[in-house]
């Protein structure tokens, strides 16, 4: 893994190019909206791997016609020091019970993934740990859910630094 500076709104220029097509299927909005200028200090392959990860599950739990919200911004409980990412989507959302298993290895709700392998968000929580983030996700059933993961925020280790 090589953690560079990584622009944000580059990141998402990209992913909106190649995920948009995807949501489009489905009918579902895909909006990107990152804070500009941010930049995390993160391997750019595998902070897209991440990304692509939490947008396609998002496109696939919500309803057509729907929407997922891809966000960045300076994490306000770090005093600057991380990077928080969120994807929101409108979909069916989790139980609390699921929602607690949702990292693990091979753990997917099978009624409504009878394909997927649970491995997306295990791999995704260990992207997001070996930067030295977490991982986490809130949901509401019948309103949707939203996946959070951080990222050390590279110009706070530039002037940590300096």
């Amino acid at each position: 893994m090589t953690l560079l500076p990584c622009p944000v709104d580059s990141l998402f220029d990209d992913a909106d190019a190649l995920l948009t097509p995807i949501a489009e299927a489905k009918q579902i909005a895909l909006c990107f909206t990152p804070v500009e200028g941010l930049v995390a200090h993160a391997d750019q392959k595998r902070l897209y791997q991440v990304i692509a990860n939490l947008v396609v599950n998002a496109v696939k739990f919500t309803p057509e016609g729907g929407r997922v919200d891809v966000a960045a911004e300076l994490d306000s409980q770090s005093s600057g020091r991380l990077v928080r990412f969120s994807v929101t989507d409108n979909g069916a959302g989790m139980s609390e019970d699921h929602l607690s298993h949702i990292f693990e290895r091979y753990w997917r709700v099978r009624e409504a993934n009878p394909k997927g392998t649970g491995l997306g968000l295990y791999i995704a929580r260990g992207v997001v740990e070996a930067h030295g983030g977490t991982i986490w996700a809130e949901s509401e059933l019948g309103r949707g859910t939203t996946m959070y993961f951080t990222l050390p925020h590279a110009d706070s280790l530039i002037n940590a630094q300096g």
